[in-house]
């Protein structure tokens, strides 16, 4: 089953520290974290999850957004998100949220049939620094590691023109995919 789930009630944040959380499921969103509120994850390790959207983690609702410091994340799996998926619009606007990735290893997630393994949308603030994105798989003729982008081989995503990426010092190698990052003039 799903191992965190932080979107009932009063959507509380949480920490975890120097733990590996392994084989987290479910058949909807978010195998292992299930976000409704901030989630800071330091030298955390989530592997083996799986789901239909957000195979390790998925930030749910408005007050949902993740740091993460350190840790591994590799052999999640999903058919969208093998490692992060999020909400696009809540309350009828684009999801503003921030995602945070330091000295991370993603490493070996999706599969054949995996169409992302970070799927971004709404209004996400993304920094991703002095991480590893390597040995991840999507699908060779449509699929995407990073997808940044407001038209997929799927169709549209709702992603707003003010979404910023920023990538600095990270080592992306040996993903197998169509593209590595799926990027068109939306956001910067």
């Amino acid at each position: 089953s799903r191992i965190f789930n932080t979107s009932q009630l009063n959507k509380p944040g949480l920490s975890l520290n120097n733990i590996t959380l392994k084989n987290g499921y479910s058949s909807t969103e978010g195998g292992t974290i299930y976000a409704g509120g901030s989630i800071n994850l330091s030298n955390v390790s989530i592997l083996n999850s799986k789901a239909k959207v957000g195979g390790a983690i998925f930030l749910n609702d408005i007050n949902s957004s993740v740091t993460i410091g350190g840790g591994t994340f590799q052999g999640n799996d999903a058919v969208q998100g093998s490692f992060l998926a999020m909400t696009c619009n809540d309350n009828l606007i684009y999801t503003t949220r921030s995602i945070t990735l330091s000295g991370a290893s993603v490493v070996q997630n999706g599969s054949p049939t995996s169409l992302s393994t970070f799927a971004f949308c709404g209004q996400p603030g993304v920094n991703i620094s002095t991480s590893t994105i390597a040995k991840n798989i999507a699908d060779s003729s449509t699929g995407r590691i990073i997808q940044f982008t407001s038209n997929t081989p799927q169709g549209k995503v709702n992603v707003s023109i003010s979404s910023v990426l920023q990538m600095l010092s990270n080592t992306i190698v040996q993903n197998t995919a169509a593209s590595t990052l799926l990027y068109n003039s939306y956001g910067s």
